[in-house]
């Protein structure tokens, strides 16, 4: 129970970090060790396993079958555990978009966790994703009310809002994840975007980048929207990965790109049609084995 409850711990740390979860990961996995009979960790485990691939830190079907067997075993032990159908919607929701299966196993989970955060919020994010925008509005206020001190919540209704177009709220709840969490990055990023789409003005996102100065990729945005191309490679150039995972200006989508892509996106925008590829970028042979794992 230790184990399980460490392992919940990491869950609530803010941002969507992949040490967290794999953290999160390790103390469950040694709760049901020692305990096989523990279902509510095998839910658990099930759960972090799906956000993991939901969030390419391991985009495998290994993976999936991990989240699969998982909540196969919760239910084996607990057919009526609400956790355990919570698990499974959300294999269906983050491994497959199968939003309806999703939202049938989220309506026996709630018949055992009436008014959990979680789960309402989570209901809010696959109504948005199915084009339900004011059921999604209305989910995500209903979990933040339950969960009034939870920014990431707070957050999401702020970009919901900004995919409406409805800046004025979204830049209210932007302010609100701040008051609670003045050192949330994404947070503030977000607030700084909202200027920048509403108005044009480049100043606050100039501010956000001098707060945080290791934010590259966001500062490659900055450069390349003021036409300071060298300086949008410079930025670029700082960003380890190969493959970036970016969430692009307005939130439409995150994507998950070679590095290489955004330096010839950038060359083209500067006029260099035959420019080299960066040093470090990986090749075409590779990037076509990355993408079939």
């Amino acid at each position: 129970y230790e184990f399980y409850l460490r392992g919940l711990e990491y869950l609530r740390r803010l941002g969507y970090l992949a040490e967290n979860y794999r953290s999160a990961q390790r103390m469950l996995e040694q709760a049901v060790e020692l305990d096989p009979s523990f279902a509510l960790a095998h839910a658990w485990l099930s759960m972090i396993h799906s956000w993991i691939y939901w969030g390419r830190y391991d985009f495998t079907d290994a993976r999936l079958r991990r989240a699969r067997a998982a909540v196969d075993r919760a239910l084996e032990l607990d057919p009526d555990l609400p956790e355990g159908h919570l698990a499974l919607a959300d294999y269906y929701y983050y491994g497959f978009r199968a939003y309806d299966q999703a939202l049938e196993e989220m309506a026996v989970a709630e018949q055992g966790l009436p008014g959990d955060a979680g789960l309402i919020q989570t209901r809010g994010y696959i109504y948005r994703r199915q084009g339900r925008w004011e059921e999604a509005i209305a989910n995500l206020k209903r979990a933040a009310t339950l969960a009034p001190r939870w920014p990431e919540l707070i957050l999401a209704l702020g970009e919901t809002h900004s995919f409406l177009r409805r800046y004025g709220e979204a830049e209210r709840y932007y302010e609100q994840a701040l008051a609670i969490e003045p050192e949330y990055e994404t947070a503030a990023y977000r607030r700084a975007e909202i200027r920048l789409l509403r108005d044009g003005d480049l100043e606050p996102f100039r501010a956000y980048t001098s707060a945080y100065p290791d934010a590259h990729l966001r500062r490659r945005w900055l450069e390349f929207l003021s036409r300071d191309y060298p300086a949008a490679l410079a930025a670029l150039s700082q960003v380890e990965d190969e493959i970036i995972e970016d969430a692009n200006l307005a939130f439409i989508h995150v994507a998950y790109d070679p590095k290489s892509l955004y330096a010839g996106l950038i060359h083209l925008a500067a006029g260099h049609l035959n420019a080299p590829m960066m040093s470090g970028d990986i090749s075409h042979s590779a990037l076509l084995t990355r993408g079939s794992e």
